[in-house]
């Protein structure tokens, strides 16, 4: 087709534009039009009508479904193939825009509202509602599968696919990527700009053979707010599930009011590895924030924030209890959590810098979690020399035995050179023969904490390392014959380094003691004296001098 200039004066007849209206028109098909059928008053189903223009779409080879602002009733799924693009006229929160509203028939029941199954496929600028029980006490959605699938039969993949400005108001399920149980695989997916309140689960990114993309998720009670749904989703409910993906990137991820907001779990396919994740904010998790428990999981988390609430006893921010696992994590903020910040139960190490942990342990009744727990002796955690505790926030208070760090792994505090100091403002009377503990009051200097008044012969390490550990200690005077002796213990049992003799005179007697010992993160040290004079002995206290212990950390 083509366009002849007029002459002078220079007019073109309607007509004349006929032939360019014919050729968009091969490019885009109406769900309205007569040909299709689509009411778009929430009546009837339009489902056959919409598959219609679809099935049109592609039979062209490929072309942009459009569907004009309504409420389109569907009561039989939708499959999108190759090239074709199915648009709405956007949505808002009211009801405005393009919706597309499931309804509760053993079809709908049984497929996803829309199936993708092609390369090169559009989805965007529309709004799904679901059919859903109304709130009540003991609720739980209705149990349809995911809203949105894309999937392809394998080696075939669902390729090169856009989901964008979604509002997924209520489904029961929002996006699946694959499916590893029937072999079915997706590779190089965007997700963009996908909104709503899934009740039970998000997305879920379960078979990816290619890098994904998703940016600007907003999961958040759009449909409703009432405690009895919230309740459902605090208990059961995840954001996102990771199972088989590699490479993935993701921007800018929202929740709130779900159990667990990140899950990396395992599949007989495969696993999550390599994940980079920028700007993640969990809010009032009812379980785990992250929760990793597949094998050999690695991700890199930048800026993450992660808070609990009164009354959500149970939960950690992150979790991790599979073998090999690998976690990265920079500017990372948690608080108010009910039990832990960070759990380790596995060979597994997590690397932490800029860390800061507002408030935890906060389960009804009281607990005493550790911020950090790491349960299994062969884990590590890592945290740079910013890190902090803040017990006491938001009118909430950390319980006083909740230690910051906990477990028979390790922690190592990066770039830490602290040291502990104390001493014995009075004289304590030694028993004979029986080996025992110096008690220390009072503190010249503990900076990171490790003198308990509650234990006080203990300096215990609250981070692994290397540590220069001594004492110093003053026997009275005594001409009574017998050996009085000074020891660095370790855990109350291991004698690391002593200092003693069978000596006695009418002067006071003094040792000092040092060695240097590696201790993990909870385990402490004591200064153990034992005499054998016949009768009582007093350690004096003497000023700057005796009795005095010191713990130094001095290496990794």
């Amino acid at each position: 087709m083509s366009l002849v200039k007029k002459v002078a004066p220079l007019k073109y007849a309607r007509s004349d534009m006929d032939g360019v209206i014919d050729f968009l028109n091969t490019l885009t098909f109406n769900v309205k039009e007569a040909s299709y059928g689509a009411r778009g008053d929430n009546t009837g189903d339009d489902g056959p009508p919409i598959q219609a223009a679809l099935n049109a779409a592609e039979a062209a080879g490929g072309g942009v479904v459009q569907m004009p602002p309504g409420k389109y009733r569907l009561a039989s799924p939708l499959t999108i193939r190759n090239g074709v693009t199915l648009e709405g006229s956007g949505w808002s929160w009211g009801g405005q825009g393009t919706y597309l509203h499931v309804v509760n028939t053993p079809s709908m029941m049984a497929n996803s509202a829309i199936t993708v199954t092609g390369d090169g496929v559009r989805l965007r600028n529309l709004a799904i509602e679901h059919d859903q029980p109304a709130p009540a006490g003991g609720w739980t959605p209705a149990s349809y599968p995911f809203a949105i699938k894309c999937a392809a039969v394998f080696p075939a993949l669902a390729n090169d696919i856009e989901i964008s400005d979604i509002l997924l108001l209520n489904a029961n399920k929002g996006i699946l990527l694959g499916d590893a149980a029937a072999n079915i695989a997706v590779g190089r997916i965007l997700l963009d700009r996908i909104s709503g309140q899934p009740l039970s689960v998000g997305i879920q990114i379960d078979y990816s053979l290619d890098v994904l993309r998703m940016s600007h998720v907003h999961f958040w009670p759009f449909w409703s707010q009432d405690t009895n749904v919230t309740l459902y989703q605090r208990s059961f409910a995840k954001a996102l599930v990771l199972q088989h993906v590699d490479g993935m990137t993701m921007d800018d991820f929202f929740c709130i009011f779900y159990n667990t907001g990140l899950h990396f779990t395992d599949t007989a396919i495969g696993r999550a590895q390599r994940i980079l994740s920028n700007n993640l904010y969990l809010d009032v998790v009812g379980g785990s924030g992250i929760l990793v428990d597949g094998t050999f999981r690695t991700a890199q988390f930048i800026n993450t924030t992660i808070t609990g609430a009164a009354g959500i006893g149970t939960n950690n921010a992150l979790v991790v209890t599979g073998d090999g696992s690998q976690i990265q994590c920079a500017n990372f903020y948690v608080a108010g959590m009910g039990r832990r910040v960070i759990y380790i139960g596995a060979a597994a190490r997590v690397d932490v810098t800029n860390f800061r942990a507002e408030v935890w342990s906060l389960e009804t009744p009281t607990s005493t979690y550790p911020a950090i727990e790491v349960a299994n002796a062969n884990a590590l955690v890592t945290l740079d020399a910013g890190a902090t505790f803040n017990r006491s926030s938001f009118g909430f208070t950390t319980p006083a035995g909740a230690p910051d760090i906990g477990g028979p792994g390790k922690v190592i505090r990066l770039g830490i050179q602290a040291s502990a100091r104390v001493y014995r403002t009075t004289p304590q009377s030694i028993p004979q023969n029986v080996n025992t503990a110096i008690s220390f009051d009072a503190e010249r200097n503990d900076l990171p904490g490790w003198h308990d008044p509650a234990n006080p012969t203990r300096l215990t390490a609250a981070v692994s390392g290397t540590f220069l550990v001594g004492c110093c200690v003053e026997w009275a005077a005594s001409g009574l014959a017998g050996g009085r002796y000074t020891s660095i213990k370790f855990g109350g049992t291991l004698n690391l380094a002593s200092q003693g003799g069978g000596l006695g005179g009418s002067e006071s007697i003094v040792h000092q003691v040092n060695t240097q010992v590696y201790m993990n993160a909870g385990e402490y040290v004591e200064i153990v004296v034992f005499q054998s004079t016949g009768g009582p002995l007093n350690v004096l206290a003497d000023i700057a001098q005796s009795p005095e212990a010191w713990l130094s950390k001095i290496g990794e």
